[in-house]
């Protein structure tokens, strides 16, 4: 019960924040709709073309969402507060990373399939590609609070975020973008797979439980 009031409350929260809830997402379809729209001949040549600007736009669009993730609770004292109690801090971190990831991840996760299929993917690759991307979200969303959570204290975390991030995101990337390429081709791709849910599996237990001690020593600083 705790765990879902907490949960409505950062949903409530990030739709009154009005157009900039929205903005990651609209990214996500302005870059890819121009790449579909000015390469649109290279695209229905060569599928793996399409799905490769697909993952990569998902990572930015990530990283342009999560600069925000800490700083609203950070600014206003309850980050503050809530490290003061390891349950509290526990329970306050898996809920905004699971809101964080229905109002960014999800919405790629159906809106990069629906994008590709538009732009001539067929509709297996298009499935395949949503479930990479299922599965590679939760894993950005989680990689991408560590680095946050290390740098909410500074003023300016932003500039250092992309700089930090994005190498933390090339498993996922290559991973994802390897096994939609390797389903397009019709070969096995087993083995990178289960990397994708290793990945998952590893980032999802782990770093809920190393968020807390990262931000109290960021507030401590």
């Amino acid at each position: 019960m705790r765990f879902w009031a907490f949960y409505r409350r950062e949903l409530l929260i990030e739709f009154r924040s009005g157009v900039e809830s929205f903005i990651p997402v609209v990214f996500f379809l302005l870059v890819v709709g121009t790449f579909a729209f000015t390469l649109h001949s290279v695209f229905t040549g060569d599928s793996r073309v399409l799905v490769s600007v697909i993952w990569i736009t998902t990572l930015f669009t990530s990283v342009l969402s999560l600069d925000k993730l800490f700083k609203r609770d950070h600014a206003d004292g309850t980050l503050a507060v809530a490290v003061l109690h390891r349950d509290a801090i526990t329970t306050t971190v898996v809920t905004k990373l699971i809101a964080h990831w229905s109002v960014t991840g999800i919405p790629i996760t159906i809106l990069g399939p629906t994008v590709g299929l538009l732009s001539g993917l067929q509709i297996d690759h298009a499935l395949m590609l949503g479930f990479t991307l299922l599965i590679g979200t939760p894993t950005i969303t989680m990689l991408g609070a560590l680095v946050t959570a290390l740098l909410v204290g500074l003023g300016r975390g932003g500039e250092l975020l992309t700089v930090l991030i994005l190498p933390l995101y090339i498993p996922t990337l290559l991973f994802g973008i390897s096994v939609c390429h390797l389903h397009i081709e019709s070969a096995s791709y087993t083995s990178e797979l289960l990397w994708c849910f290793a990945l998952l599996t590893g980032s999802t237990t782990a770093i809920p439980l190393a968020l807390g001690p990262v931000l109290k020593m960021s507030q401590d600083s």
